[in-house]
């Protein structure tokens, strides 16, 4: 559909006309200019207005325009708002700068400046056939729509009006209670042109089901009977015999009684080399010389009478504890002691053997 020798874009979205919120601004700064400033708010409107300028004249409109608007709000004045409507102009902001135009003019004719009316009013008028305008139609409105044009409502009474409304980049935006929300991002071209945005009916939200989760199966096995007992066979009763206390009582009487052959062989030993000894020596008591060889035999016939001793010692003490461990395994063949032991031992004082028992 085309409304103007430019062309005319049609699109699934929902645009706001941002022309119409600056045109409620304007009337907004209007009423304020009826109250007076503070000396304040002069002074800094002043100042802003001054640097507006400087910045103006090199050509630095998107820092000037900022400081134009600034001073005219703290002190409404025709010539300010003048100068804000060209620096907009300049920026490309057609819109913005065609309702500036609009409010210059007003201001100067209650100010009685009739040469400021008359140039606002001209440049207003030129402006006017160089806009670009949106009209947002909604042929079917879901209940509840809200529609935005950089997260500005706009109202369905504007709904269908050729708006003006800035050339750049503008968010269009709809949404409504339990409906999907739609968005869409557009350019606007410098004018004149018409950009017509048909709004949609919102679908309704689909509310996704959780997956249905199938119930596991449960196989019960086929009961199976119990395996049989085996019959219990009860171990067969104790009988005396060769138990542990037995073997030991019988390896320490052996023990014992290789002693005593030890120590009887020892013993005779001795009695002999104590004779050969006496032999090379003076018949006692008449004297107590003997000779190297006599002295030698003494010593030996001590060394074999100690290793007598000993024999004898540890082959009564084995056969004492062999008696007594073969008396016990006789006695008690069932329960094992834990543990027995025989230790012979040789010491300064003598030689000997330990034997012991635990129950």
């Amino acid at each position: 559909m085309v409304h103007s020798s430019k062309r005319v874009f049609r699109t699934n979205g929902i645009l706001l006309c941002s022309a119409l919120v600056l045109f409620v601004a304007a009337l907004a700064t209007s009423s304020r200019a009826q109250e007076k400033p503070s000396d304040e708010n002069r002074a800094l409107a002043e100042v802003l207005f001054r640097d507006a300028k400087a910045l103006s004249e090199k050509e630095r409109f998107d820092e000037a325009c900022p400081k134009f608007q600034e001073s005219h709000r703290l002190d409404p004045k025709p010539g300010t708002i003048l100068n804000l409507a060209v620096c907009r102009e300049k920026q490309g902001k057609t819109a913005s700068a065609w309702l500036d135009y609009l409010e210059a003019a007003s201001f100067a004719a209650r100010a009685g400046q009739k040469d400021r009316e008359t140039f606002a009013k001209d440049q207003a008028a030129k402006l006017e056939q160089q806009l670009s305008r949106l009209v947002v139609r909604v042929p079917d409105a879901t209940p509840g729509l809200v529609v935005k044009v950089d997260a500005t409502i706009l109202n369905s009474a504007s709904w269908g009006t050729a708006a003006p409304i800035n050339p750049g980049e503008h968010l269009i935006e709809a949404t409504a209670p339990g409906h999907q929300p739609w968005s869409k991002p557009m350019t606007i071209e410098k004018g004149p042109v018409n950009v017509e945005v048909i709004v949609p009916k919102l679908p309704p939200l689909v509310e996704e089901k959780p997956p249905e989760v199938a119930s596991p199966s449960v196989v019960i096995p086929p009961l199976q009977k119990p395996p049989a007992e085996k019959p219990k066979t009860l171990p067969p009763p104790d009988v005396p015999g060769w138990n542990k206390p037995l073997w030991i009582g019988v390896a320490t009487g052996a023990a014992g009684l290789a002693g005593m052959i030890v120590g009887t062989a020892f013993g005779m030993r001795t009695l002999d080399l104590r004779d050969a000894g006496n032999a090379e020596c003076g018949p006692p008591p008449t004297t107590t010389y003997c000779t190297k060889t006599g002295l030698e035999l003494h010593a030996q016939a001590a060394s074999s009478a100690t290793i007598s001793t000993v024999g004898f010692v540890v082959g009564g003490v084995g056969l004492g504890a062999g008696a007594v461990l073969i008396g016990l395994g006789l006695r008690k063949p069932t329960p094992l002691p834990s543990r027995a032991w025989v230790l012979p031992h040789v010491g300064l004082a003598g030689a000997g053997v330990t034997a012991g028992y635990s129950f």
